[in-house]
């Protein structure tokens, strides 16, 4: 239980929104399973008990062997409801992380192809102004002013 005591304080102080509706989500989720398996095991537990009794001599015994077979009967159908219901949560976790994984595949394949154009800008750029540096010092060679200002500038 110290972990479930850990996710809530980080939900609480350092999380983003996004990070704490996925936490709280996954949360959600393994203690609703978590709790679906408490109920399996009580059940069992219940016939397990109901077997016990039925295998003590009593003059009931039959009243008790056809009740035990109707509470079979009605806890199949229960494991069956149960096991669905299981499956569902199963399944609806795997289709999270799935699409959680398909998300962040896009997320870096977005920022790859929105980089690369100013990336090229950026070499573009840089190359203009070594060009426009290259110019300056070839005109600052005659004009004084010129290579006085651009000294000042700390182009120079």
């Amino acid at each position: 239980m110290w972990i479930y005591s850990n996710i809530i304080f980080y939900l609480c102080t350092k999380a983003s929104l996004m990070r704490r509706l996925v936490l709280l989500f996954f949360f959600l989720i393994g203690f609703i399973s978590i709790f679906a398996q408490l109920q399996a095991q009580y059940g069992c537990k219940r016939i397990i008990q109901t077997e016990k009794i039925l295998c003590k001599p009593d003059k009931n015994k039959i009243c008790l062997h056809n009740e035990m077979g109707t509470l079979s009967g009605e806890m199949g159908f229960t494991f069956e409801n149960l096991i669905t219901k299981i499956n569902y949560i199963l399944g609806l976790q795997l289709a999270t992380i799935a699409l959680l994984l398909v998300l962040l595949g896009y997320m870096i394949w977005d920022r790859r192809t929105a980089l690369n154009p100013v990336r090229d800008d950026v070499v573009k750029l840089k190359s203009e102004n070594e060009k426009m540096k290259s110019v300056f010092r070839f005109l600052s060679e005659t004009q004084p002013q010129l290579r006085e200002m651009l000294k000042n500038a700390g182009i120079l």
